[in-house]
C-alpha cells in the first residue's frame, strides 16, 4: 500500500504535507514545531514542555481554554506531545470543521496570550505533573537517570518535563522570547490527512496562515558527541517493593540503519511471552517480575534499555548474569529460521496495518519530515525493515550491547 503525499510551501516558510483519504468524512490536523527540549537554554529546562501546556491558553481571539471547548463542540479531539526533538499539536474532526481548525491553529501560532496570570497558572501544573509521574512514581525518574548519564555533556541529558526550579524562575520575558523564537511559519510543518480535496486544502491553508509574518530562524547548535564511556553504575534508594535493574547502551540515531535493525532484536530478546528472556526469566527460572526492552531513538542518538523487575529475594546478580548469557548466545548462534521469519512477518503485518490508519499516517508523516525532511519515508519504511538481515542483527548487537560500554542503574526498596 502506497500513501500518496502531496508537498506545499507557503511564502513565510511554513511547511505543508497532505494524504487524502475520503473513505470516512474525518480529517486529521497536526501542527508540528522544529522544538523540543534538546533547544532549551541553560537555566530554561523545561519549557518546551511547558510551552505545549501554554498553547492552549487562549491567543487574542480565543478565550483561555477555550480551544478544547470549541474542539469538543465540533464533535472533536485534540492533543499534543512534547519530544526531545520536536513538539507536535494534533487534532481529529468531521471534515467539515477542518477551517474551524485550521483558524485555532493559526491564532496561537501568531497571537498566544502570554500574560503573568496564565504563565504561572501553568508552571504549577507542569510542576505537579512531575511531582506525579515522575518524582514521587515508583521508578519514575529511572529515564532520568538514563539520559543523564548516557548523554551527558549534550541537550539530551535533561529529562522533557525538564527542572523545577527552571520551571519556577522561567518569567513572561522569557515565555515570549521563546515563543517568538521557535513558533514561527518557518520553523513548523502542517500535516492534514483524510477526507480533504488537496487543491482546496492549500488554499485553506494559505488564508490562516499565509498572513503569519514573523520569522526567526536563529537556533544555536549544541554539543551532541556522545562517547561510550565506562560509566558508572548507579544505586537509588525509592519508595518500591521490588528491585528494578535498568541496562542502557547508547545507540546510533532515529533513521540510520540500525534503527530497523532493533526491532528485530527487541522481539527476539524480550517484550514477547515467546521472547528469550521472557521465556527464560519470567517463566523458566521464575527470577522476574516483567521486562521489557526499549530502544529509544532520537534525531541525534539513541539509547537501548533492558529493565527487569525481580522477583522478591532474588539477587540482581543472577538476572545480570542470564541477560547476557542470552545475549552471547544469540550472537553465537544467531537467531534461528523460525524465529528471524516469525518477527519479519510481524513487523511486516504491524506497519501495514497502520498504514490504514489515518491518524497514524499523518503523525508519521509529519514526524518523517520534522527529523528526516522526508514525509515519503513512510513509504519506504516495510521495505527497509524486510531487508535486515541476520548477519546485520548480530553484528549490530556485538557493537553496540556490550559491557564495556554500558549504564547499569538499580532501584532498591528504601
Amino acid at each position: 500500500m502506497k500513501i500518496a503525499i502531496k508537498e506545499y510551501k507557503l511564502g513565510n516558510g511554513l511547511k505543508c504535507i497532505f494524504y487524502q483519504n475520503n473513505k470516512t468524512p474525518i480529517v486529521n490536523i497536526a501542527v508540528g514545531y522544529e522544538v523540543g527540549s534538546r533547544y532549551e537554554k541553560d537555566g530554561q529546562k523545561g519549557i518546551a514542555h511547558l510551552f505545549e501546556h501554554m498553547m492552549f491558553q487562549g491567543s487574542e481571539n480565543i478565550k483561555k481554554n477555550q480551544h478544547f471547548e470549541i474542539v469538543q463542540k465540533c464533535g472533536g479531539y485534540c492533543n499534543a506531545f512534547t519530544h526531545n526533538d520536536f513538539t507536535i499539536f494534533h487534532t481529529r474532526v468531521t471534515s467539515n470543521h477542518l477551517e474551524t481548525i485550521l483558524w485555532l491553529e493559526s491564532e496561537r501560532m501568531n497571537n498566544l496570550n502570554i500574560d503573568e496570570t496564565n504563565l504561572e497558572n501553568q508552571k504549577n501544573v507542569v510542576i505537579e505533573e512531575k511531582l506525579s509521574h515522575y518524582d514521587n512514581l515508583p521508578y519514575g525518574t529511572a529515564m532520568s537517570n538514563i539520559l543523564s548519564n548516557i548523554f551527558k555533556g549534550t541537550p539530551y541529558q535533561t529529562p522533557i518535563i525538564g527542572i523545577k526550579e527552571d520551571i519556577e524562575n522561567i518569567t513572561v520575558d522569557i515565555a515570549k522570547e521563546f515563543y517568538n523564537t521557535y513558533y514561527t511559519p518557518n520553523r513548523a510543518a502542517i500535516a492534514i490527512s483524510g477526507d480533504i480535496d488537496v487543491d482546496k486544502c492549500i488554499e485553506k491553508v494559505e488564508k490562516y496562515f499565509g498572513w503569519i509574518n514573523k520569522k526567526n530562524s536563529k537556533v544555536e547548535e549544541l554539543n551532541f558527541e556522545v562517547n561510550c564511556n565506562k560509566f558508572k553504575p548507579k544505586i537509588v534508594k525509592d519508595n518500591v517493593s521490588l528491585v528494578a535493574l535498568y541496562l542502557a547502551f547508547p545507540i546510533p540515531p532515529a533513521g540510520s540503519r540500525e534503527e530497523y535493525i532493533w526491532e528485530y532484536f527487541v522481539n527476539s530478546i524480550a517484550n514477547t511471552k515467546s521472547s528469550r528472556l521472557f521465556k527464560n526469566l519470567v517463566y523458566k527460572k521464575k527470577y522476574a517480575n516483567s521486562l521489557f526492552v526499549l530502544d529509544y531513538m532520537l534525531m541525534k542518538g539513541g539509547v537501548m534499555v533492558i529493565n527487569v523487575l525481580a522477583n522478591q529475594g532474588i539477587d540482581i546478580k543472577l538476572i545480570e548474569k542470564e541477560i547476557f548469557s542470552e545475549i552471547d548466545k544469540l550472537v553465537n548462534e544467531g537467531l534461528t529460521s523460525k524465529e528471524f521469519n516469525t518477527i519479519r512477518n510481524k513487523i511486516e503485518f504491524t506497519h501495514l496495518t497502520k498504514l490504514y490508519l489515518v491518524q497514524y499516517v499523518n503523525l508519521s508523516i509529519l514526524m518523517n519530515w520534522l527529523m528526516f525532511r522526508k514525509p515519503e519515508l513512510i513509504n519506504e519504511e516495510i521495505e527497509k525493515y524486510l531487508s535486515v538481515t541476520p548477519d546485520e542483527i548480530l553484528n549490530a548487537v556485538k557493537k553496540y550491547i556490550r559491557k564495556e560500554c554500558m549504564f547499569k542503574l538499580i532501584y532498591e526498596p528504601k
